[in-house]
């Protein structure tokens, strides 16, 4: 019905553009009014690749029988993903190459110049010590994030200045998080769970730490590191999906492997050792979000892909 609805409005109303970001929608415009093709932009907000492209077993069946992404991407003029992988696995897809832009998501930098005052607020709420060197996490606690791996990485290190704080939502896979939490007090690791908080606790906890991780196996483009970024932190994360393009090995964090502990340890402790190296990654890291991830940059990206649509 909206599909319908939004192509009665779109053929009373000439537009150089549409740009769409849900696939199910746009196949039907695309089918009901041809024109629409090529002046069509698609925003593929792709996470669990597998499912979405129905490479696991769990994926639903509809999905089975119909992949709705690749059905427009190979009907429409131009198709913006968030990541270099993903573009390389469509064009092993059978979308053409010059259908595909990347632009990652944007990030406003200045919401995350935040006052010591409010910083302070946060670490007497969630008891955090500033005598410790404080690693964090953001996100759900799911198999997908490698949580355990991160604990695992932290009880190996062994070094009584680590604080690990890890922020999330326990409840979408409530077996898995009890299994980290039970995991964490049975080797009486030094951490807090916070579960989930408002975004305004969240901003504030980003500058509250000292080293952000996220040990994912699988990510599209990944929010919570583009806040990190933003509120100056380094960075340490998988070499998967769309985290590389955060993460410049050596520059403003480190890369390992997914599920890779000894390299989680090993660079965990590299930056709990070496303030300096903290310091200037750190630095490194608010300049790559106010270059690169700030909203203005990537509204410059998106003007580009509509040049090339419209001409």
């Amino acid at each position: 019905v909206f599909a319908l609805k939004a192509n009665e409005y779109l053929k009373q109303n000439d537009f150089d553009i549409v740009h769409v970001h849900l696939p199910f929608a746009a196949n039907i415009l695309i089918n009901v009014n041809r024109k629409l093709r090529d002046k069509m932009v698609y925003t593929a907000h792709i996470g669990e690749e597998k499912k979405r492209f129905a490479l696991d077993s769990s994926a639903p069946l509809a999905l089975k029988l119909f992949l709705p992404d690749l059905y427009l991407m190979k009907r429409i003029k131009k198709s913006v993903v968030l990541n270099d992988p993903l573009k390389e696995k469509l064009i092993n897809k059978g979308i053409e190459e010059e259908k595909l832009e990347v632009i990652p998501n944007g990030i406003d930098v200045d919401e995350f110049n935040l006052s010591k005052e409010e910083v302070e607020r946060v670490k007497r709420k969630y008891e955090i010590d500033d005598s410790k060197v404080v690693v964090m996490f953001s996100g759900s606690i799911t198999p997908r994030k490698g949580v355990i791996h991160l604990v695992k990485a932290v009880e190996m290190i062994n070094d009584v200045r680590i604080f690990l704080l890890i922020v999330g939502n326990p409840n979408i896979d409530k077996e898995y998080a009890k299994m980290v939490m039970d995991y964490v007090k049975k080797k009486n690791i030094k951490a807090k769970f916070t579960g989930f908080v408002s975004y305004e606790d969240l901003k504030a906890l980003y500058s509250a730490c000292d080293i952000f991780v996220l040990p994912s196996f699988e990510e599209g483009d990944p929010i919570a590191l583009k806040e990190a970024l933003a509120s100056g932190k380094p960075l340490i994360g998988s070499n998967a999906g769309g985290i590389p393009m955060q993460i410049r090995d050596g520059w403003n964090g480190f890369l390992v492997e997914p599920g890779n502990e000894k390299q989680l340890t090993e660079k965990i402790k590299y930056l709990v050792d070496n303030d300096e190296e903290r310091e200037r990654m750190s630095k490194n890291s608010r300049r790559l979000a106010e270059e690169e991830f700030s909203w203005e940059r990537i509204a410059e990206k998106y003007l580009e892909t509509y040049k090339g649509v419209a001409v």
